[in-house]
């Protein structure tokens, strides 16, 4: 436009052949202006065209990006579902989808089949799935849900039984997540649900056998040990709450094992159980007796718990109720025995405050009912207690005696009927630091029964053997003195005991013969078999063989004259009323021709008077051995008790 106003000013100049006037001008500038204006716009317009198709493509452009990634999104969702379909199809859960506001749910096919159900036969509402759910399990299923959809949970996650079109309930695990519906801005949950029967069951029978015995199926320790805490709260609640444990243990199992095998005495076990569960009552005019209240917690070792008692002296009446139950014999196969048991009782009025107190107090009075004798009961009472509590600070003080060597052995004098000196017996002392000289009968039981008796038997052996050795090198008489010394049932049956022997004889440089072992009636008649080899064994090495305490074990005249002993020693319960009593003194002479018989010698115990000695002699016993003839002495004094002996001048008796 500028070019043209100039070429029409130019035309015009022309023209005109002169300077154009005033009016001329600002007509020409008039032009000018207009053509600059619109020029202007013109440009403007251009601009305005040229952004406006800019846009349009970057609009486009934008659009056709948009409508691709949607296309992508819509391909990915369908790839996603079709996924997760796969997915919940394989991990054969069943799915649910719940409408909180509604309560409307969606339930998959395979949740319906979960449960026996074909697809229309089970509507949407919440209760299908909710009042099929176990009685015991719905507060706590509730009480989940609620949890989760309060925020306090972050998922849903809660394990519940729920019943089957069969009437039977399977244990399942119900999984899911709460949220927000961005479209319909409403609460909705969804999840799945699992079978996990198996599992739990398997769950269940860990449990069961982590909390019962597996040879019998009563309750372990364990859960007595539970059972007994909560009876023990209930008592300090209520005193009113009485309970009380039997604690039950078989007579002489160990015997029968030991004779008839392993596998009778678990079947003998079985029965005890099952018969001590016909005992056990949840509804009882004298106590409850729960099934889970009956335990077995170890070897021959039953409990009985019983609640809601009366009494404390009812536990008696149920303890008799046990005994009449195991009174009746067993018959096990090719066998039929008898197993009674002993019975310890203690009752929650002894104030205690954990279970392992009453099981302690139980069995110190089960400890007391054996040594009444078998098939007994007994209860528990304080003085028990500290009875057990001083035998458990002896058997301490037992073991540290025989490691600092407090023990020393005291003989006595075992005379023919002459009076003449033929043997000593050696017997064991303690000479405690502070309670002085303690008397064999308040240790040796202890010392039997926890085995300390090996050691100490030993200990004892070695110094008697040693002692008399020394004897028979400083004085002459006892070149052919025999020293007697008691070997305990533990000592005997231990499979070393004769190379302990043997040694202990090597290293002292005694002999064989001049060494006797006495062992008890009763000991060597708990394995007779064993006890004749090993007696036949010590015998072929010279050592001599005694039976103590006669006449109060069980042996059989089969079994005795089998065995290869040298004497019998009479035991002084028969001794001691010979005098007065006709039957002890037919014992004793029955006991003295039964000896002759089986060319045994006799030794008689006990003998505290001279009426007792000169009936004995009468009656041709060969030994005699008693306070009437000297009390054990210690070492020093066995030199001067000899001496005594000699001054008399009476002839050297026969070696024993």
């Amino acid at each position: 436009m500028p070019n043209m106003h100039r070429l029409l000013e130019r035309q015009l100049r022309k023209h005109l052949r002169a300077e154009p006037g005033p009016e001329l001008q600002r007509l020409l500038q008039a032009v000018n202006d207009a053509y600059q204006q619109q020029d202007q716009e013109r440009q403007l317009v251009e601009r305005a065209m040229e952004l406006s198709s800019q846009e349009l493509y970057e609009r486009n452009r934008a659009l056709a990006a948009a409508q691709e990634l949607l296309l992508a999104e819509v391909e990915q969702r369908k790839r996603t579902e079709y996924r997760y379909t796969l997915a919940a199809q394989g991990a054969n859960d069943g799915l649910w989808d719940w409408d909180v506001e509604t309560g409307r749910v969606y339930y998959s096919p395979r949740w319906k089949a979960m449960l026996g159900y074909e697809e229309g036969e089970i509507g949407d509402g919440l209760g299908e799935w909710l009042d099929r759910v176990h009685a015991d399990d719905l507060p706590r299923l509730r009480a989940d849900i609620d949890a989760h959809l309060g925020r306090e949970r972050e998922n849903l996650s809660s394990e519940f039984r729920i019943r089957h079109r069969d009437g039977h309930y399977r244990w399942v695990l119900c999984r899911g997540i709460a949220v927000k519906d961005p479209e319909r801005d409403t609460l909705r949950a969804a999840g799945s649900l699992t079978n996990i029967t198996d599992r739990k069951l398997a769950e269940e029978q860990l449990h069961f056998e982590a909390m019962h015995d597996s040879l019998t199926g009563l309750a372990n320790r364990s859960l007595l040990s539970d059972r007994l805490t909560h009876s023990l709260a209930r008592s300090k609640r209520d005193v009113d709450n009485r309970f009380a444990l039997l604690f039950i243990d078989l007579d002489e199992f160990k015997v029968i094992n030991d004779s008839l095998g392993h596998q009778v005495g678990d079947k003998l076990l079985i029965e005890v159980a099952r018969r001590l569960s016909t005992c056990a009552r949840k509804v009882d005019t004298i106590a409850r007796i729960p099934a889970d209240h009956v335990a077995r917690i170890g070897g021959d070792e039953f409990v009985m718990l019983l609640e809601d008692l009366a009494r404390p002296e009812d536990a008696l009446r149920v303890a008799e109720r046990v005994h009449g139950a195991l009174a009746e014999p067993f018959s096990l196969g090719a066998h039929e025995l008898v197993a009674r048991g002993s019975i310890g009782i203690a009752t929650s009025e002894g104030g205690y405050s954990r279970p392992d107190e009453v099981l302690r107090d139980a069995d110190i009075a089960l400890y007391q009912a054996k040594q009444a004798g078998k098939s007994c009961t007994c209860m528990f009472d304080p003085q028990m207690h500290e009875r057990a509590m001083a035998r458990w600070s002896t058997e301490t003080e037992l073991r540290h005696a025989i490691e600092r060597d407090q023990f020393e052995v005291h003989y006595q004098p075992i005379v023919d009927g002459a009076g003449r000196l033929a043997a000593l017996e050696a017997l064991v002392r303690w000479r405690h630091p502070v309670r002085g000289m303690v008397p064999p009968d308040a240790f040796i039981p202890i010392a039997e029964e926890t085995g300390l008796i090996v050691p100490l038997g030993k200990l004892v052996l070695a110094q008697a053997c040693r002692q008399l050795r020394r004897w028979q090198r400083e004085i002459p008489s006892f070149a052919h003195m025999a020293v007697g010394v008691n070997i305990s049932h533990r000592q005997f049956v231990s499979p070393a005991v004769v190379d302990d022997i043997a040694n202990i004889l090597q290293e002292t440089g005694l002999a064989p013969q001049n060494l006797k072992l006495e062992v008890t009636e009763s000991a060597a008649m708990q394995n007779a078999s064993q006890t004749i080899e090993t007696m036949a064994r010590l015998r072929a090495m010279g050592v001599l063989i005694y039976m103590d305490d006669f006449g109060t074990g069980y042996s059989s005249l089969a079994q005795l004259q089998r065995m290869p002993l040298d004497a019998l020693k009479i035991d002084r319960a028969f001794v001691k009323d010979m005098n007065h009593d006709e039957t002890s003194r037919s014992i004793v002479e029955s006991i003295i021709a039964l000896a002759h018989t089986m060319r045994l010698r006799v030794i008689a115990e006990g003998v505290e008077t001279a009426d007792q000695a000169a009936r004995l002699a009468a009656s041709g016993c060969d030994y005699l051995q008693g306070y009437h003839f000297g009390r054990p002495m210690p070492v020093e004094r066995v030199a001067g008790f000899v001496e005594d002996r000699e001054a008399v001048r009476t002839p050297r008796a026969a070696a024993l």
